[in-house]
C-alpha cells in the first residue's frame, strides 16, 4: 500500500470531512467548505460563521448535511446547500453530534441527547449517562463509542441493547449505514468491526484524525493529521466483499 493522495490546506485546520455523492465537505477553522472530485476543487462555501467548525456529518438517506461549530450550535443545510435551520442545546462543550433520517443525537462526554427531527420541538430528550467520543447510525440502531467500549441504542427506545469491549483505546468511528459494521481507529491502527466482534485489521502508514465512508462505492477514506498545511489521504476499497488498502 502507498499513499493515495495529499492535499495542501495552506492556512486552513482542517478538523473533520464527509463524503456526499462526488463531493467532500470540509468542517475547518474558518467554517465549511464543498470540494469536488475528492477536495481538487472548490465548489462553493456553507453559510456559517467565519468561526471552526468542529464536525459535519451527513444524514443516511443523503438529504441534509449537519455542521457542528465550537459554539455547540448544529447548522442543518439541506442536500443542495440551502440552511433550513439551527439547533441548539443550552449547555457547553457538545463534543460530536451523529445522525439518523429521524433523529439527532448530541454528545458532551457524560450524556446522550436526542432531538426528534419530524416533530419542531427545539427541547432534546436526555437518556442514557453515557461517557460517548463518538457517535454513528445504522440500520435502526445509534453506535456509542467510548474509550474501549462499543454501545448500541435502539432508536426507537433509545435504550442501550448491546455493549461490546476492545482491547484497546478507542479513538474514531465511522459506521457504514447499510451494513452492521464499523471501522474503529487508534493511532494508525484501524480495525473493521461488526456486531459479532473485530473482523480485519489495517495498519496505515500515518496517524488517524478522521474517517469516513462514501455509500455509493463503500469506499472508506482514512485521513491523517495536518502537517505544514498538508493532509494525507489514504483509501480502503471493498473488493470481492473483503476491504483491502488501495495498492
Amino acid at each position: 500500500m502507498h499513499l493515495k493522495t495529499q492535499r495542501t490546506f495552506h492556512e486552513l485546520r482542517v478538523n473533520d470531512i464527509a463524503i456526499l455523492n462526488t463531493y467532500s465537505i470540509v468542517a475547518h477553522d474558518q467554517g465549511c467548505t464543498l470540494f469536488v472530485s475528492n477536495l481538487e476543487r472548490i465548489k462553493g462555501h456553507f453559510d456559517v460563521p467565519e468561526i471552526p467548525m468542529k464536525q459535519v456529518v451527513v444524514s443516511p438517506n443523503k438529504d441534509a448535511v449537519y455542521i457542528l461549530s465550537i459554539t455547540g450550535i448544529v447548522y442543518v443545510f439541506d442536500a443542495s446547500g440551502q440552511k433550513q435551520k439551527e439547533i441548539s442545546v443550552p449547555m457547553m462543550g457538545v463534543k460530536r453530534i451523529g445522525v439518523s433520517n429521524d433523529g439527532l443525537v448530541m454528545l458532551d462526554g457524560r450524556h446522550v441527547f436526542y432531538f426528534d427531527l419530524n416533530t419542531e420541538s427545539t427541547e432534546p430528550t436526555v437518556f442514557e449517562r453515557v461517557p460517548a467520543l463518538d457517535v454513528g447510525f445504522t440500520m435502526g440502531t445509534f453506535v456509542l463509542m467510548c474509550a474501549s467500549k462499543i454501545f448500541l441504542l435502539k432508536e426507537s427506545d433509545m435504550e442501550v441493547v448491546e455493549a461490546f469491549e476492545l482491547d484497546c483505546d478507542l479513538q474514531k468511528l465511522c459506521v457504514l449505514h447499510s451494513e452492521e459494521k464499523m471501522f474503529v481507529s487508534n493511532e494508525n491502527n484501524l480495525k473493521l468491526f461488526s456486531f459479532t466482534g473485530v473482523q480485519d485489521e489495517f495498519t496505515i502508514p500515518f496517524k488517524i484524525s478522521n474517517l469516513d465512508i462514501n455509500d455509493t462505492d463503500s469506499r472508506l477514506y482514512v485521513y491523517g493529521e495536518m502537517s505544514e498545511g498538508k493532509l494525507n489521504i489514504a483509501f480502503l476499497e471493498e473488493m470481492d466483499g473483503k476491504y483491502q488498502l488501495s495498492q
